[in-house]
């Protein structure tokens, strides 16, 4: 006999469950951090080794987020989008490749004290190593299923 993965989350307080993550949870003050492309994470990678391959290119510092009013997407399913999150080198001194963006945030419990790392890797490293080189990200978070997507553009 074979077994399949069926289980699912309904989306009945998904809404207030999303809304309850921004306005105390673990978005709420998120700081969105860049990382190097050298860097390859996984799901078992902490806040340290993001923050050890953080991006350092002239300009570079860890930005805040804010987030729309939760809303639905085509499925019904929760969603917010945050502001556009804005990098840019200032010179070419210190040239980057970008392998992604981290939202880092210190949680303090209930019902756990932890750190919260939601990371977004690229399938291609951005170069930012020329003056005013730019990336813009925005995340899109979804409930019940994760942390979303994240859109970048350069």
């Amino acid at each position: 006999m074979q077994q399949q993965a069926t289980g699912a989350y309904t989306n009945e307080g998904a809404a207030d469950q999303l809304a309850a993550l921004l306005a105390s949870g673990d978005y709420a003050g998120a700081k969105l951090h860049l990382y190097k492309s050298s860097f390859s994470p996984t799901v078992d990678s902490k806040a340290a080794d993001f923050l050890a391959e953080e991006c350092d290119f002239t300009g570079y510092t860890a930005q805040s987020v804010t987030y729309s009013a939760v809303g639905t997407d085509e499925t019904g399913t929760p969603t917010v989008l945050s502001n556009r999150v804005f990098f840019q080198a200032t010179d070419a001194a210190a040239p980057n490749m970008v392998g992604g963006a981290v939202l880092i945030k210190d949680v303090t419990g209930p019902p756990a004290t932890h750190t919260a790392v939601g990371y977004y890797q690229l399938p291609a490293p951005i170069a930012l190593n020329v003056a005013l080189a730019f990336v813009g990200v925005v995340l899109t978070i979804v409930t019940p299923q994760g942390t979303g997507l994240a859109t970048f553009d350069f």
